[in-house]
């Protein structure tokens, strides 16, 4: 497995964060590749806003399956 990940603070209210694994297959499974990365953002008092993106590849998956899946999300969070 290779990969690398950081985080980083772009502001006192902004952080940013990703992460890159690499995972040569052999066989059936193939080779996965998954990138993460995620930004965090405090807006008002307590409330963050966060946001991420995950992609996702497969050199090998079953018949009918896609070889990338990506997933992108929104969320607010408090914290108390």
């Amino acid at each position: 497995m290779f990969g690398e990940q950081s985080s980083h603070r772009l502001s006192s209210t902004t952080s940013f964060r990703q992460r890159l694994e690499f995972r040569p297959g052999s066989g059936d499974l193939g080779t996965l590749t998954t990138f993460d990365a995620g930004l965090a953002t405090a807006i008002s008092g307590a409330w963050t806003l966060n946001t991420g993106v995950t992609v996702r590849h497969a050199s090998k998956v079953p018949v009918g399956r896609k070889t990338t899946d990506a997933l992108l999300t929104v969320g607010f969070g408090y914290k108390y």
